[in-house]
């Protein structure tokens, strides 16, 4: 995995054909020094300029194809020493699981709008049997595929937002052919799938989004500027933790396939079901 030891950013000032001005914050990094990581900004923060002044366009290009800004929380270490999970804090403030091998799947479940229309016809002309749910297809899809092989299990959870698969009998590497085709066969947003690459993990979030129970986004973000930032953050996250107790990310749906579980598997279940606050009856978010 890969979470760089030092940030840095450079500001582009310009002016919009109006006369409006505008400011663009980019952001570098660096293993080696905080220097080194100001003069990459500086040096990207040309280029930019170089690009706005030739007109040309300009697109969120960068999303997913590089190290994520975030506050590393905590690591853990196997017994050679290599890094095998580690809990950041991302820009809204909520704490990421980042495994370097369990392979983690977010899959977005949008339940079909209702039209007026539609639900006159569903009032009158009501099928005998009901129609399978979004959910219910993708749980149908996933328990195939684990039904293909009798090696491979699965471990399915509901979140606030579709479902979430882990992976449970064997290992994956994020980035590689292998992992890169299962993301895709299983609907795994694409943006999602360059993050794993460029971050060398895969992202399970593990609590909730601030939006969801109320909350706003932390005032400042990593990494923190003087005292005052870090002093601002401590007294958001001691709000959030007290707001976020009443809710949970995700609750056990099913387990499919091998009972067997990778060792290195079952050190990340029971680290993401106990934060994510999964065996208490609490609402989702």
């Amino acid at each position: 995995m890969y979470f760089p030891k030092y940030w840095a950013k450079s500001v582009v000032d310009e002016r919009e054909a109006s006369g409006t001005q505008f400011s663009i914050p980019v952001w570098r990094w660096s293993d080696h020094s905080l220097d080194d990581a100001q003069q990459q900004a500086n040096q990207a923060a040309a280029h930019l300029r170089n690009r706005i002044r030739s007109g040309e366009y300009l697109s969120n290009e960068y999303y997913g194809n590089r190290p994520v800004r975030e506050e590393v929380i905590f690591e853990q270490k196997d017994k050679q020493g290599s890094v095998e999970l580690v809990i950041t804090r991302n820009a809204q403030g909520c704490l990421v699981l980042n495994s370097a091998h369990a392979m983690f799947v977010d899959v977005d479940i949008e339940e079909p709008t209702q039209t007026l229309f539609s639900r006159m016809v569903d009032i009158f002309f009501k099928p005998d049997v009901e129609p399978e749910t979004p959910e219910e297809a993708a749980i149908k899809h996933i328990r195939g595929w684990v039904e293909e092989h009798s090696d491979r299990g699965v471990r399915v959870y509901r979140t606030r937002g579709g479902l979430r698969y882990l992976l449970t009998h064997k290992v994956y590497t994020p980035g590689d052919a292998e992992s890169d085709q299962l993301l895709e066969q299983f609907n795994s947003d694409p943006q999602y799938r360059m993050l794993c690459t460029a971050q060398e993990s895969f992202r399970a979030r593990l609590t909730p989004k601030p939006k969801r129970i109320g909350m706003h986004q932390p005032p400042v973000r990593f990494p923190y500027l003087d005292k005052e930032d870090k002093q601002q953050l401590d007294q958001w996250e001691k709000n959030y933790k007290t707001v976020s107790s009443e809710w949970r990310t995700c609750e056990h749906v099913a387990t499919f396939g091998n009972p067997t579980i990778h060792p290195k598997v079952q050190d990340v279940i029971d680290l993401h079901d106990q934060m994510t606050e999964l065996h208490k009856d609490l609402p989702l978010a």
